[in-house]
């Protein structure tokens, strides 16, 4: 009965290198970091970069589709269920050509208070 997915679960739904887990025997502190040109796909080298939006989406996109393989098999009532299926509008043409469409996402949680203990939903 899942709450939550792991890092590893969700590492594979992600672009190959975009993240890098270091035991601190590298030059970089212990923890997880993500290369955010390689999950969006664009050059970010400043902080001044636009991208949160894009990044904020491609994890939950990721979280959908991670949810989706844990699930697999798994009886209801037990099924993680903190990533919904987007809701999405009619595609509309821009004026330069682009096809667009509004997406929705929800991520549904259970969370103490001060969000230090945040866990998925189950359905």
């Amino acid at each position: 009965m899942a709450t939550d997915l792991t890092w590893q679960e969700i590492l594979t739904e992600l672009p190959a290198n975009s993240v890098t887990i270091s035991d601190g025997t590298t030059p970089l502190t212990a923890g997880a970091y993500i290369d955010l040109s390689t999950l969006t796909g664009d050059s970010i080298t400043a902080l001044t970069n636009n991208g949160v939006i894009e990044t904020v989406v491609k994890l939950i996109q990721a979280g959908l589709r991670a949810q989706a393989t844990i699930n697999d098999g798994v009886s209801a009532g037990s099924q993680l269920n903190a990533f919904l299926t987007p809701t999405t509008t009619a595609p509309t043409v821009a004026t330069d050509g682009t096809i667009n469409t509004d997406i929705t996402f929800r991520v549904f949680a259970r969370a103490s208070t001060n969000l230090d203990d945040v866990v998925g939903t189950q359905v």
